[in-house]
């Protein structure tokens, strides 16, 4: 064999390895970073890398996987996130005692993922306030057992108390500043005051009878 010959296909071969070690050092970078970010769940940066491993070296089928995986994570959380912005705008036209717009809201949640037994609550919640709505017009004297300047308090209680099975609601006084909750609601002020007796001993020593229409 022509020694010349030799001496190219040797650094060929040198090529060739040289080449083949850089390429595997690229992509073990590439993969490192991508698990990196995939475990500390930055889908769009370990995306990213995967891509590039996935160039470097196409024939194995891990990026590819990893990237199909990563899609669909990334389609799941886009779903949750519309979900919650659904969800949040519902609870607060509930929390508003604006029952109809509420319901229509998470409706359209359940559209997005059904199945959520928080939704599914707050639904029967509202089909039971809504059946109440014609009684409670005529009951002008409610039981009150709480009044909270921090909206969150009174609905904390008002939860507390339909999960209780209770007619509770939320009657806002002085123009919004304190949220009164109810325990119960009358048609004549002797039986509101009759019931009195009851809520202070279950619920608060200091529970009232307040007068107010809807």
């Amino acid at each position: 064999m022509d020694y010349n010959r030799v001496l190219l296909m040797l650094l060929v071969s040198t090529l060739l390895l040289v080449s083949c070690n850089k390429k595997d050092k690229k992509y073990k970078a590439f993969i490192t970073t991508a698990d990196s970010l995939y475990s500390n769940k930055e889908y769009e940066e370990a995306k990213t890398y995967f891509l590039k491993a996935e160039e470097v070296k196409p024939e194995i089928e891990y990026s590819s996987i990893k990237i199909t995986k990563i899609d669909s994570i990334l389609v799941a959380l886009k779903l949750e996130t519309k979900y919650q912005v659904a969800v949040t705008i519902a609870d607060e036209l509930f929390f508003n005692q604006s029952y109809d717009e509420a319901m229509i809201a998470y409706q359209s949640a359940t559209q997005i993922i059904p199945g959520d037994p928080y939704v599914n609550k707050r639904m029967k919640d509202i089909e039971f306030l809504i059946s109440q709505a014609e009684q409670i017009t005529n009951n002008q004297y409610h039981v009150i057992i709480g009044s909270f300047s921090i909206k969150a308090n009174a609905v904390k209680l008002h939860e507390k108390l339909l999960s209780e099975g209770c007619d509770s609601y939320i009657i806002p006084r002085f123009e919004g500043r304190f949220h009164a909750v109810t325990c119960a609601s009358h048609s004549d002020v002797h039986s509101a005051f009759n019931y009195l007796g009851k809520a202070k001993n279950r619920y608060h020593k200091d529970s009232w009878v307040l007068k107010h229409a809807f």
